[in-house]
Parts: structure tokens; sequence; C-alpha cells
């Protein structure tokens, strides 16, 4: 079987009527085509290594059957919605500078509902959607269940705040480290209606440079591993709201310039 380039629905159910275990090499490149999947999308959605899936479509490794299992999944489950564009691919903030996220959610009665806004400084960012936008919405109480229950998945890019707390805006539900001023965090995390998950932090790149002071350089901080347990962290989110892979994400760190290696 040849390669098959923007396969469409009929050649992804010709392939799922194949016997399991029979894919080749074509099969799974045409799959993954048919998904509209790059490679690494493809790795990322089954938990499986890159490496492998291109060894397998270059001819170099046959389909492992846990491969062909999963990618059959995938396909079954197919989603029908057009491809999710991010809110802003570019601005790491929320909304314009000086504009309210939203307001505290509080779980203590008696207690005022005040306008929570990112605080100001350079920022560290991170992002997750579903690839496919299936035109589901989710309303803030269903947002807030399904965060902040059974682990607490709506996790902030940098731990040490002295305590989180809630906010509800018109488009979602978020969890925000404070540090002084509860009305200006300088860590939110936020699950808009659409599905997309938001995490930023504002506090931790400048605490490196005023500790550095005028004496150093301040190095790079390694950011990896915060932002694989955001995307492990957030998945978790999207999988509680009924939303199946494949996901994507996008990350991002500003301020850096001045700094060494």
């Amino acid at each position: 079987m040849s390669p098959i380039s923007n396969m469409n629905k009929d050649g992804l159910d010709n392939l799922m009527d194949l016997p399991i275990g029979s894919w080749e090499a074509a099969d799974l490149l045409g799959a993954r085509e048919g998904l509209g999947l790059t490679q690494a999308e493809l790795a990322a959605a089954i938990g499986y290594d890159r490496s492998a899936i291109a060894k397998i479509e270059g001819g170099d490794a046959p389909p492992r059957r846990v491969v062909e299992l999963a990618v059959r999944y995938l396909v079954e489950r197919r989603p029908q919605g057009t491809h999710f564009q991010f809110r802003d691919r570019e601005s790491s903030r929320f909304r314009p500078i000086g504009t309210a996220i939203g307001i505290t959610d509080r779980s203590f009665p008696g207690q005022p509902n005040i306008e929570v806004e990112l605080a100001a400084g350079s920022a560290i960012w991170f992002r997750l959607t579903p690839e496919f936008d299936s035109g589901q919405r989710w309303t803030s109480i269903e947002l807030k269940k399904a965060t902040t229950q059974n682990g607490f998945p709506l996790v902030q890019l940098v731990d040490g705040y002295s305590a989180l707390n809630f906010v509800r805006g018109p488009d979602g539900f978020g969890v925000y480290g404070v540090h002084g001023d509860y009305s200006t965090p300088p860590s939110v995390s936020f699950a808009f209606e659409t599905g997309e998950i938001w995490g930023v932090d504002t506090y931790f790149i400048d605490a490196v440079k005023r500790h550095a002071g005028d004496v150093r350089k301040p190095g790079i901080p390694y950011f990896e591993d915060r932002f694989k347990l955001a995307m492990h962290s957030f998945r978790t989110v999207l999988t509680r709201l009924g939303i199946k892979p494949p996901f994507k994400w996008i990350a991002g760190v500003e301020g850096i310039k001045g700094c060494g290696i």
C-alpha cells in the first residue's frame, strides 16, 4: 500500500476494516495524515516516542501493535468539529494590561468579591487546547468542579505562593497564587469555557533578576519540568470535561534578554 496524502474519511474507514496487527508503514502514515496530525502531535497524543513513529513511517521498523491500537482508537473517536484556534498565540496575558480577568470566587459567605487582575512582570506561560473544537461550552460551575476536585489539577506554573484563591470570569474559571494583594496575583491558571487552558506566572523571571542584582548576570531558569507538569495536569482537566485527544500546546517565556546560560 503506497502512502496516501490528505486521506479522506472513506480512506480512514477502509484502514479500520483491516485486521488488527496487519498495518504496514504506509497504513500508519495514511491514518496520521487522515487525522491531520504531525509525527510529533501523534506521538504526544498516544504517549509514544516520536523517533519510533518516524522509524515506522520511514519503513525502518514495522508498526508495533500498541501503536496500531492507539492510532485505531484515535481514528474511531476522530472529532467531527473544526480545528481549534488558540485565543491569542502571541500574547502571554489573558486580558489587556489594566483589564480584570474576573472576580474572586470565594468559598466562605460574607467575604466580598473583588476584581482580579494579573500583576505586571515578565511572563512564563503555557497553554493546552483540544485539537478540534466540538462547539461544546462549559459553565464556570462545571469548570470549577473539573479543576478543583480530586487532586486540584489546575496547577500554577511556579510553586511557593502563600495561598491559592479562585477567580471567575465571563468566559471561564481559574485558580491563582497569592503574593500579597489578593487583587493582583502574579500567577493564574485559567480554564476557558471552550476547553482551552492557560497558565501564566509574572513573578519568577523578575525575581531571578533581582536576586542576581548588578554583580552577576542571571541565568536562564529551567522551566521544562514545570511545562511538563502543567501539560499532564491540564490534560487531566480536559479529560474530566470529556474532551478526547489529540491535544495541542504552546509555551513561551518573556523578559530573559540579558540572561546568561
